[in-house]
């Protein structure tokens, strides 16, 4: 029989003892089958929160990506806008749910809608230009001007 000191009192112990015969300290023995199912608990999370934290990104990391949509091709291109409005969390969710990236300094705004994903919506596609104050239709040409400063190099 293997033996262990008391963590109280420094007397040999059975190290399955439940009670150290010297001062009466009380000691609880964990089966080996607990143990291994609190290890696997606590990989799971932390597998689970890798996984979450490589997939949701902050918008500054979102733009560091590969463009897998139009949405980060034009966010690669021009830079994080000044707002993003969605109505993809909105209760009840409109007929059409968009997202748009707005520069308020050139006044701008590109709208996008869902590329046919159910949610939670993943792709983005174009929809068009508006000009931010006046909702006035813009051209790509016109958008390419008013956003020449802010383009990446």
């Amino acid at each position: 029989m293997k033996l262990k000191p008391c963590k109280t009192c420094g007397h040999m112990i059975a190290q399955n003892a439940q009670l150290c015969p010297n001062c009466g300290q009380k000691y609880s023995h964990i089966s080996g089958c607990f143990s291994f199912i609190m290890i696997f608990l606590f990989a799971s999370m932390l597998i689970g929160f890798i996984i979450n934290a490589f997939y949701n990104k902050s918008p500054q990391e979102y733009s560091k990506q590969t463009p897998k949509d139009d949405i980060s091709v034009f966010i690669s291109k021009y830079g994080e806008p000044d707002q993003i409005k969605s109505s993809e969390n909105e209760k009840p969710r409109p007929p059409i749910v968009t997202k748009q990236l707005i520069y308020k300094k050139e006044n701008v705004r590109a709208v996008y809608v869902p590329a046919g994903t159910p949610p939670p919506y993943h792709k983005w596609e174009l929809v068009g230009f508006q000009d931010n104050h006046t909702n006035k239709v813009l051209t790509p040409e016109e958008v390419a001007l008013r956003l020449a400063r802010r383009k990446k190099k």
